[in-house]
């Protein structure tokens, strides 16, 4: 996961998305982010992070995109998401800082 932030130029669209089905019955009230990267060139798919997550609201997401910028430089030109509000408002409130 560290090359493929580090070298997020060949990289020209992520995708992000919250899944609910992939953590254990057990621990059911975890989601899972996972955020993968597209390099058209190669034709192919990278992983970019997998987060564990307790809640899906602004403060969580926000502190995730932080963290990525701050360790990795992860500013992305283009990023497809699901229909969550929290992200979405994240993301707008992540690039008026930029």
């Amino acid at each position: 996961m560290k090359n493929t932030l580090k070298n997020k130029e060949s990289i020209s669209q992520w995708f992000m998305d919250c899944t609910y089905y992939a953590v254990p019955r057990n621990n059911n009230n975890y989601k899972l982010l996972l955020l993968i990267g597209f390099n058209k060139e190669e034709k192919k798919t990278y992983l970019g992070a997998i987060v564990l997550l307790k809640n899906e609201n602004i403060e969580t997401f926000t502190i995730i995109f932080n963290y990525l910028q701050e360790k990795y430089g992860f500013t992305p030109k283009s990023i497809n998401i699901d229909c969550s509000s929290a992200e979405i408002i994240s993301i707008k409130k992540k690039i008026s800082k930029l």
